[in-house]
């Protein structure tokens, strides 16, 4: 009589640790797949700068042709691997005003990075920018 009373009292005890255990458990494994994504794409912006700076200063003007920015994001978008490329945006800068030999150049990227969980929060866009400076080669 007593086991039956004590069997009946104990039988949803998992049912209620689990409510209190899930939520946890779900933000930690969330928040450490969002983070990871963070940190692929921020990585993935510092790298197409840099791989946008060395394409600017190898393929001047002194080359033939007349750089432009969608010259630059097009030979981007071959070599870095990004989610959302409608969002990103490539501006190169000349420091010092000419693409002469021994000139310096920046080229500027600004990335939208779009969360993995953005249909839990009304704005879950997260701005990445990057910058990369060369000098022109030649």
């Amino acid at each position: 009589m007593l086991r039956r009373f004590l069997r009946q009292r104990t039988s949803g005890q998992g049912m209620v640790e689990f409510s209190l255990v899930a939520p946890l458990f779900f933000l930690m494994l969330f928040g450490v797949m969002e983070g990871g994504w963070l940190l692929f794409h921020n990585h993935q912006v510092s790298n197409a700068a840099r791989e946008g700076a060395r394409f600017a200063v190898v393929n001047g003007e002194m080359s033939g042709t007349e750089l432009t920015n969608d010259m630059i994001k097009d030979h981007i978008q071959d070599r870095v691997s990004l989610s959302n490329w409608d969002s990103l945006e490539v501006n190169l800068v000349e420091i010092d005003e000419n693409m002469e030999p021994e000139s310096r150049i920046r080229v500027d990227v600004d990335y939208t990075h779009l969360t993995l969980v953005g249909f839990i929060f009304e704005s879950a866009a997260i701005n990445l920018s990057s910058s990369s400076q060369m000098r022109v080669h030649y």
